[in-house]
């Protein structure tokens, strides 16, 4: 052997070298970790209106957001591979794989055959089929034009069990 390469062999070189070669292996690993971030616009296909509050998930994952005012989102995704799911109350879910996309701008289409007719009750919604007690319905078209300063006069006298009391100023 060479006399030159005699003292690299010795242990007190060997610790920098492998030091230098887990730096950069972590270098590289963090490199190929870093999320990918992903905005866009989510719409109704029928009028191209904006969706506020439509929910975006990683699929798999508890990483999420939430549509703003105009419809707009941004998250970030964990890798190209990721898949986001997008839904919203009354229209159908659209699952998307990321890919190399940065811009993800999504149309959603109205799910005619998941609305119902919905019971607004004190403490949530239900479904008007699953209601124990008695329901009245009123259409718009029946109070529309009635000359009552609020919502409540407008019913009084035409859901059975209702009764407006004004109290207070």
């Amino acid at each position: 052997m060479s006399t030159f390469l005699l003292p690299m062999l010795r242990p007190r070189y060997l610790p920098k070298k492998y030091i230098f070669i887990l730096l950069c292996l972590s270098l590289s690993l963090k490199l190929y970790a870093q999320d990918q971030t992903i905005q866009g616009k989510v719409t109704d296909a029928s009028g191209g209106d904006p969706i506020p509050g439509a929910n975006i998930v990683v699929k798999g994952t508890n990483t999420g957001t939430v549509t703003d005012v105009e419809g707009n989102y941004r998250i970030n995704v964990p890798s190209s591979e990721s898949v986001l799911v997008f839904s919203y109350i009354g229209y159908t879910s659209e699952e998307i794989t990321v890919g190399t996309q940065s811009t993800l701008n999504v149309e959603m289409f109205s799910d005619i055959t998941a609305l119902g007719e919905v019971v607004v009750v004190g403490y949530g919604t239900q479904k008007r089929k699953d209601v124990t007690g008695a329901v009245s319905s009123i259409k718009g078209n029946q109070i529309q034009n009635l000359p009552v300063s609020g919502a409540s006069q407008a019913l009084q006298g035409r859901a059975a069990g209702v009764n407006v009391v004004r109290n207070g100023g």
